[in-house]
């Protein structure tokens, strides 16, 4: 980890490498954290594709695709693209999870796919909830963040707009503050909010204890080995250098990056940063 951390916190830029050289002593200057996977599913790379490549899964999608689409929200806003949003419809549809956390609500693009997935549970006989968190009131009518990014309707709106505003309960605060006091264990947790190394290594054993065994964890913006996923957009280094650390330490973990799709992600291409957490099995 190390090496890897060394390279990235170089910078040309006198003033961007004091500020990452900071941020890399600030976290090498955390204590270690114990990270108990006990109550995490252990997954392979076979399960996730054939998770992805489900025939019944993707008819769904796509009528459900239809109702997404209608909604406009606008892609390269920081929210998690077309092609992510449907890995994170498959794998709720999937497992089916009775509850489920998301840690960064934005705009709402992963929160509507969550939404519909949840939604098809229902019909299931699976009454899946979803609690969605962000450090700021995504639906303030005052402030009006979602129009910054120029999304045409609040999340909550956008729920209400495809019939899913009764499966999802916004909640405003940090996230370890939700994580360390939330009462409630969840069948999945997408962790997608403060992207510094720091807080996902914070939020990661959080999590874990939150989990409804054997439960799912997934993550954005990881990045496998610091490298670029697309031309000229360099990688965010919080989610990969927290993992790492973790199994540097000895965590009973494995990372599953999603890597490339059967479909379209951004930029022109077919590539997820979007990556599931194992526990791992001796």
């Amino acid at each position: 980890m190390k090496n890897i951390l060394k390279r990235f916190f170089q910078n040309p830029k006198p003033e961007g490498q004091a500020s990452k050289l900071c941020e890399q002593a600030y976290f090498a200057a955390l204590p270690c954290v114990e990270c108990d996977s006990s109550l995490l599913g252990s997954f392979c790379n076979s399960e996730i594709n054939q998770i992805i490549n489900n025939k019944q899964i993707n008819i769904d999608w796509r009528e459900d695709e239809k109702r997404l689409n209608a909604l406009a929200i606008p892609e390269m806003t920081g929210g998690v693209n077309p092609g992510d949003q449907r890995v994170l419809y498959h794998l709720v549809r999937h497992f089916k999870p009775a509850s489920i956390l998301e840690i960064g609500t934005h705009i709402g693009s992963s929160t509507v796919a969550l939404a519909l997935a949840a939604k098809r549970n229902h019909a299931d006989g699976v009454q899946t909830q979803i609690h969605t968190v962000d450090i700021k009131d995504v639906n303030d009518a005052t402030t009006r963040p979602w129009a910054v990014h120029n999304s045409p309707k609040s999340p909550r709106d956008l729920l209400c707009e495809i019939g899913c505003s009764d499966l999802v309960r916004f909640e405003t605060d940090k996230s370890l503050n939700r994580l360390a006091r939330i009462d409630k264990q969840f069948g999945l947790i997408f962790l997608d909010g403060d992207h510094s190394a720091e807080a996902v290594y914070q939020e990661v054993p959080l999590a874990l204890q939150r989990l409804v065994s054997p439960g799912l964890v997934v993550l954005h913006d990881y990045f496998p080995e610091l490298k670029p996923l697309w031309t000229d957009h360099p990688p965010l280094a919080g989610p990969f250098c927290a993992i790492d650390r973790f199994l540097s330490e000895g965590a009973s973990l494995n990372i599953l990056p999603m890597g490339k799709l059967p479909w379209a992600t951004k930029l022109g291409t077919n590539v997820s940063s979007l990556a599931v957490l194992s526990r791992k099995v001796d």
